[in-house]
């Protein structure tokens, strides 16, 4: 099977990007004869800050840059007058709606977008999935924390981010290979594109059985937000006691460790009594005290 797929580490390269996009996105579209004449990006800020399309400016027809918060628009709008290319547009991008990909694509007359850019540390694969317009290539960012086995979609009103798994699973479902991996981008091309330059798309397979083992876990991931994140098993896989939760802190105190009556305090409220007398005879078992 002939399959695709570009090293981040080997082609990476920043011009304006973070994390070596710059390259991947040029390798990926010179290697499959990508010709890219338009291109979408958000949330864009002054559109060349850690921008993983703004490289593409001086080459493209219409670079489409789309910025919700007014003050960082206000910046956008100087760089579009500098380079003619760039169409700004302020608005939050939503999974559906006329905000949403497709109804902003209508109105600037794009019925194939070559490059669509996804980076909100939010909702981003909610747009992903709702998307009817089929991009050449998608780079949609994820949060690496979450590892490569776990689903975690962000929840509403919430700025955590996507797992890799979750991210790779819906794109996959829609007719997209995974075709590069930064640090937190991934990259996926049209199947159907894949296969007219002679290449098969690219699955994961059996996943499932990973899976399965993966669930026993507890896991402790970031959000983007800065949250602390507690998913997957919450009870001790021999004896079900449940495993106590990692202390929280509002935001204004983030970055702050608890104190031993902090944790202390959380165990509290969140085992019993009898698990908490338990969890006290092992560690007086082990020498612990």
């Amino acid at each position: 099977m002939n399959t695709f797929f570009v090293s981040a580490e080997e082609f990476g390269q920043n011009i304006h990007s973070q994390y070596g996009e710059d390259g991947v996105i040029a390798e990926v579209s010179g290697q499959l004869d990508i010709k890219i004449c338009n291109a979408m990006e958000f949330g864009a800020w002054n559109g060349y800050h850690l921008s993983n399309t703004f490289a593409l400016v001086s080459d493209i027809k219409k670079l489409v840059l789309i910025e919700g918060d007014t003050e960082k628009f206000k910046d956008l709008m100087q760089t579009a007058e500098k380079y003619p290319p760039i169409k700004p547009i302020c608005a939050f991008v939503q999974p559906q709606g006329k905000n949403s990909v497709d109804e902003i694509c209508k109105i600037e007359n794009i019925t194939s977008l070559d490059v669509l850019s996804i980076d909100i540390d939010s909702y981003d694969l909610e747009i992903a999935r709702h998307l009817s317009i089929r991009p050449k290539l998608i780079i949609l960012e994820f949060n690496p924390t979450f590892g490569s086995l776990s689903h975690y979609e962000n929840q509403s009103g919430f700025f955590r981010g996507n797992s890799f798994l979750s991210s790779y699973k819906v794109l996959a479902s829609k007719g997209y290979s995974l075709c590069s991996v930064t640090k937190t981008n991934l990259f996926f091309v049209d199947d159907e594109f894949l296969r007219k330059k002679g290449f098969e798309p690219l699955r994961f397979n059996n996943l499932e059985i990973l899976e399965q083992i993966d669930q026993h876990q507890f896991k402790i991931s970031c959000g983007y937000d800065g949250s602390k994140i507690v998913f997957g098993r919450d009870k001790h896989p021999w004896d079900g006691s449940r495993v106590a939760k990692v202390y929280h802190f509002p935001n204004f105190l983030l970055g702050w460790e608890p104190s031993y009556f902090q944790v202390a305090l959380r165990a509290l409220r969140t085992l019993t009594l009898r698990e908490i007398i338990a969890g006290i005879k092992r560690a007086r078992e082990k020498g612990w005290f």
